[in-house]
């Protein structure tokens, strides 16, 4: 099968990862998921990761989909960093955090930041604030 190999920074480590057309890999706390993170906020199959060939069938594509219950925060790269007419299928100029969607997958691009959660609630020894957020880059492969 056809995969896409891309990589997540988090944290100063490099998941690289190999995602096949069809299949599925997971951002969250289930031991099984592609990147764990070990964190209450965090839902066991947090963000869902699929690839699919674009319109043309040229390239493959890095979709994502928020399944959890605290939500999903992305934010594009600057269309500066987008080649060709990528910038025009993107939802925004970049920059800007906004949620991602849990209905309809979301292309990711090179340097598309993932930031999970979105919220979280203060717990009896921190607030929300100082227990922050996880923030996954997304490294994708240049295409030749």
């Amino acid at each position: 099968a056809v995969a896409l190999r891309f990589a997540l920074d988090y944290q100063g480590s490099v998941h690289t990862l190999s995602l096949p057309v069809g299949e599925a890999l997971y951002i969250g706390r289930a031991a099984d998921a592609a990147v764990v993170l070990d964190d209450a906020s965090i839902s066991g199959k947090h963000v869902e990761l699929t690839a699919a060939a674009d319109a043309e069938g040229r390239r493959l594509r890095l979709l994502a989909r928020d399944l959890s219950r605290n939500g999903t925060a992305l934010v594009d790269p600057p269309t500066a960093l987008l080649g060709g007419g990528a910038a025009s299928t993107q939802p925004g100029s970049g920059g800007e955090r906004r949620g991602l969607s849990k209905e309809a997958p979301e292309e990711l691009f090179n340097c598309s930041q993932v930031i999970l959660p979105l919220k979280r609630k203060a717990t009896a020894t921190a607030t929300a604030q100082e227990l922050g957020s996880h923030r996954l880059v997304v490294r994708l492969k240049q295409s030749d």
